[in-house]
């Protein structure tokens, strides 16, 4: 297996913090689907073939840990989420987890979202000229606060918006320094902060209150055998939640409307299917085809988990390599989804593509197997109650010709968003 070692002490990290995918890229170019580098200090195996990431996700064998691929990166951070759990503790989690993520949950969620969105997008009908991304974080911390905890007032939003970013910052900045004024250390004391709220928020909950969100909806979730989270759980839980939905979720609202900006017959399609469509009604979203669509392209393009490693937990032989006990490999949907030998024009914002081709094995923007994202769906069907309405109320277009995206940790654009809203 080539090894590309990078510079002395960083390896491979300031690039891949960069341009991750215009760095792996190069290194695919040079090497091959296979080949080793260094990032955070630690070599990794990286896999960009569909089989092989295919195999990681389903690990029939229970040969890759995702707690271990995780850790060495996001682990101080966001430490023992449901995507940090390995195997049977996985399981026994996801299982009681899954009470917050049926069906009359999510209805519930949605009548919580309702007067949220209905109000941001009124106030983006008055502005002239908006900063896409921006509007769009503002709204879905917004929903994350009264639709995960139930919680709106201002100071815990400001307080648990800066808890957030620096515990994000801490997860990927290249400096692993546990010393002050780092973003290391930053991140590793606002997550003592979260989880002195979630638990201290815990303890307050009334079983059997009218509450709807998604954190009481945890604090009184059972499995089949009556088993419950702790309140430690539930707030390390919480804590990854807002990770997975909150960043996620902006990223791929924001991506869409920026493509509906510059896309007369897309966005036309967008407002007809919408007006069609009970956008509170799980029933009516499942059948909004050409939302999904956009939904589907949105995250193929920039997927949410652009890079998913994994630890070896026994000696193992994935694709003629033999990697020991320990090792770390990964695998990149991104890299996958952008690959020209299984997509046609890759890297063009194609919603089409979705509404006639069968793409499953070579599609991977929620993972896969055990590890398959919980709240996927709940995910789409925010997307169609936040697109839908926009497109449908809003007259806009862009107001600059372009904006570059960073595709890792978590894609964000490099510049403004800006629209302009007429």
């Amino acid at each position: 297996m080539h090894h590309a070692k990078g510079f002395p002490i960083v390896g491979n990290s300031l690039g891949f913090y960069f341009d991750a995918l215009g760095m792996v890229s190069e290194l695919q170019k040079k090497y091959g689907d296979v080949f080793s580098m260094n990032v955070l200090n630690r070599k990794v195996h990286v896999f960009l073939t569909p089989e092989v990431t295919k195999e990681v996700f389903l690990d029939t064998d229970n040969n890759f840990s995702s707690e271990l691929g995780w850790s060495f990166s996001i682990g101080p951070a966001f430490k023992n989420g449901l995507m940090l759990r390995d195997f049977d503790d996985h399981k026994y989690h996801r299982d009681i987890m899954q009470h917050a993520f049926r069906r009359e949950a999510l209805e519930q969620y949605l009548s919580l979202m309702d007067p949220i969105i209905s109000k941001w997008v009124e106030s983006i009908k008055k502005k002239g000229e908006i900063n896409l991304y921006k509007e769009v974080k503002s709204l879905t911390l917004e929903l994350a606060f009264v639709v995960f905890f139930g919680d709106s007032t201002e100071d815990s939003k400001i307080n648990m918006g800066n808890y957030f970013t620096n515990a994000i910052r801490s997860a990927t900045t290249p400096v692993r320094l546990n010393l002050p004024f780092t973003g290391y250390k930053k991140g590793v004391s606002a997550r003592k902060e979260l989880m002195k709220y979630f638990t201290e928020q815990y303890e307050n909950i009334e079983v059997n209150s009218r509450r709807k969100d998604l954190f009481y909806e945890l604090c009184v979730a059972t499995d089949e055998q009556g088993n419950r989270l702790t309140k430690e759980d539930v707030a390390q839980h919480m804590i990854f939640l807002l990770l997975a939905a909150h960043d996620t979720t902006t990223s791929t609202i924001s991506n869409s409307l920026w493509f509906l900006a510059k896309n007369n017959e897309w966005k036309n399609k967008i407002v007809e299917e919408s007006s069609k469509t009970n956008l509170l009604d799980i029933t009516d979203l499942k059948k909004a085809e050409l939302m999904e669509s956009l939904f589907k392209e949105a995250i193929r393009i920039y997927p949410p988990v652009p890079i998913s490693p994994r630890g070896i937990v026994r000696e193992c032989t994935i694709s003629k390599y033999s990697l020991k006990k320990d090792s770390i490999i990964a695998v990149s949907p991104l890299m996958i989804h952008r690959d020209p030998r299984y997509w046609n024009k890759p890297n063009d914002f194609s919603p089409e593509r979705f509404l006639s081709t069968d793409n499953d094995n070579v599609y991977f923007p929620f993972a896969g197997g055990a590890h398959t994202c919980l709240g996927k769906f709940f995910a789409s069907y925010l997307f169609k109650n936040i697109v839908g309405r926009f497109v449908s109320e809003v007259d806009f277009e862009r107001g600059v010709d372009d904006v570059q995206i960073s595709t890792v940790p978590i894609p964000f654009p490099k510049s403004d968003m800006l629209l302009i809203v007429n």
